[in-house]
């Protein structure tokens, strides 16, 4: 291949790789700390919060058109959550806090989370699922 060939292919695929979307944050590991029967407390990891996207960073069930997306159906339970962003010692570092103050009564939940931010957003789907009521251990997805 020719040096001249090598750069045209490397600039084309630079271009198209910095018409790639970045995202100032994404949702990571799922861990649920509650169990069956207790009301729900649930933590998901924030990977790769830039410093922009951390002040205006916000955490909800995401709008009906994401669940026909995904072909889902929004369970009425979902409204029963509250979303808090637990900021890190450091700035990168941020989790997700769901909780309910009853206990949900479904033993699963599948749900689509909406991380959102000034300048973006991505949407995750999760399921919930409680440990058996006796269970110490948390689950993790």
């Amino acid at each position: 291949m020719s040096p001249f060939a090598r750069t045209a292919i490397g600039a084309a695929l630079s271009c198209w790789l910095a018409a790639m979307p970045a995202h100032a944050a994404s949702l990571g590991r799922l861990q649920v700390l509650s169990a069956a029967g207790q009301p729900l407390l649930a933590e998901i990891d924030v990977e790769g919060l830039q410093p922009d996207a951390a002040a205006s960073l916000k955490a909800s069930v995401a709008d009906p058109a994401a669940f026909k997306a995904a072909q889902l159906e929004a369970s009425p339970l979902l409204s029963r959550l509250q979303f808090q962003i637990v900021r890190g010692l450091t700035d990168d570092r941020a989790t997700v806090r769901i909780t309910s103050t009853e206990p949900l009564s479904a033993r699963e939940l599948d749900e689509q989370i909406e991380l959102s931010w000034a300048s973006g957003k991505v949407v995750r789907e999760n399921t919930l699922a409680h440990a058996g009521r006796d269970a110490k251990a948390p689950q993790v997805r």
